[in-house]
């Protein structure tokens, strides 16, 4: 098991993904397509795993934001192109 878990952890094709403070990528997700912006989240409990786009469509690298607040309310908050997509936790498999 702790073989597994290092393997994982220095697996190369999952590199770190950089930390965003949340107002940062609040000020992203509400940023026209014209400036770098967000157009798709992912939401996992209180982890936000995006990409950020230019305004000439380069993609930059996965980012997350680890600690959004409890209670983040969405709506009204983005671009209505924002694509929003919430995961089930699954629990620890332990």
């Amino acid at each position: 098991m702790a073989f597994l878990a290092i393997w994982q952890f220095l697996n190369p094709e999952n590199p770190p993904r950089p930390d965003m403070a949340y107002s940062e990528f609040i000020a992203l997700t509400k940023a026209p397509a014209t400036q770098k912006h967000i157009e798709e989240v992912e939401i996992k409990e209180r982890e936000y795993t995006f990409r950020s786009r230019t305004r000439t469509r380069r993609v930059h690298p996965k980012a997350v934001v680890r600690s959004a607040p409890a209670e983040d309310n969405a709506q009204g908050c983005c671009r209505a192109t924002l694509k929003i997509t919430y995961q089930k936790d699954e629990g620890s498999p332990f």
